[in-house]
């Protein structure tokens, strides 16, 4: 089995139809998406759909969340004020255009999808697709923590 896995869209319209270009002609058998889909550029509306069009199961990133319940700001690890004021302008920008139709889908995705895999003569597996980290959606899990 062949399976897809995209992320952190953030309404970058061009880039995920370059990405679904590239996937349809690997032809994997399933395509999940692990959030993120909206905000940081201006696309919202387009990826939604897209994603939604296509039937791509998706799960909830901090950045739908934040968009889907109506936050004026939420944590980003921006190193910068000048960073930091871009994405409140961002997240403002989100909210003034997002439809609800697409506030109301993003609301509505789980935080978590568990796959079961089938495998001829073998147990089958479960993948388990989350944004973050399994402590929640807005944690981060770096490559130097201590395990």
């Amino acid at each position: 089995m062949r399976i897809a896995v995209i992320s952190d869209i953030h309404a970058n319209l061009p880039a995920l139809e370059e990405v679904l270009a590239g996937i349809d002609m690997q032809k994997p058998d399933l395509v999940y998406c692990l959030g993120d889909l909206v905000n940081q550029n201006v696309w919202n509306n387009e990826v939604v759909e897209m994603i939604r069009r296509r039937n791509i199961r998706c799960i909830k990133g901090n950045h739908d969340d934040g968009i889907a319940n109506g936050k004026t700001y939420f944590k980003f690890s921006h190193t910068s004020p000048e960073a930091q004021q871009w994405g409140r302008e961002a997240i403002a920008y989100t909210l003034q255009h997002i439809t609800n139709e697409n506030k109301n889908f993003l609301a509505a995705l789980p935080l978590q999808l568990h796959i079961t895999i089938e495998q001829k003569n073998e147990q089958p597996f479960i993948l388990t697709f989350m944004h973050g980290s399994p402590l929640g959606i807005n944690n981060r899990i770096f490559r130097f923590m201590p395990q």
